[in-house]
C-alpha cells in the first residue's frame, strides 16, 4: 500500500540505511542550509538595495528558523562537518585561482561544476 501512495504523489522510493541517509542529507539538505546562512551573514546590509534574484535564490534557506535546524545539526554533526570540509576545499580552490589570477583553472572548475549540476539534476 505505501508503495502505491508514494507512486501516487510522483515520488520515487530509494532504499538505504540510516547512516547512508544521514550522510546524503548532510550534503543535499544540511550543507545548503549552512551555505545559505553563511551567505546571508556575509552580505553587508548596505547592499540590500542591490539584492536580486540570484541572492534570493541562493540564500532562501537562511530564512528557516534556527529551532528547526538545530536538532538536525546536532544529531548529524559529523556528516555535516565532512560536507563542510568538502565544500571548503572547493571554495579554497576557487580562491587560490583568484589570488594567483589563474582564470583558466577557475574556468575549469566552473565547467566541472556545471557538468556536476546537470548530472545531479538528471538523476
Amino acid at each position: 500500500f505505501i508503495q502505491q501512495v508514494i507512486a501516487a504523489v510522483g515520488a520515487h522510493p530509494i532504499e538505504m540505511g540510516a547512516d547512508e541517509h544521514d550522510r546524503a542529507l548532510a550534503f543535499t539538505s544540511h550543507l545548503p542550509f549552512l551555505l545559505a546562512s553563511a551567505l546571508a551573514l556575509s552580505v553587508p546590509l548596505k547592499f540590500a538595495p542591490l539584492v536580486g534574484t540570484g541572492f534570493r535564490s541562493t540564500s532562501r534557506l537562511a530564512g528557516t528558523p534556527a529551532s528547526i535546524m538545530l536538532g538536525i545539526l546536532q544529531s548529524n554533526r559529523e556528516n555535516i562537518s565532512d560536507a563542510l570540509s568538502v565544500f571548503q576545499q572547493q571554495l579554497s580552490e576557487i580562491q587560490k585561482g583568484l589570488a594567483s589570477e589563474d582564470f583558466q583553472a577557475i574556468e575549469g572548475s566552473l565547467t566541472q561544476s556545471r557538468a556536476a549540476y546537470q548530472s545531479l539534476l538528471a538523476h
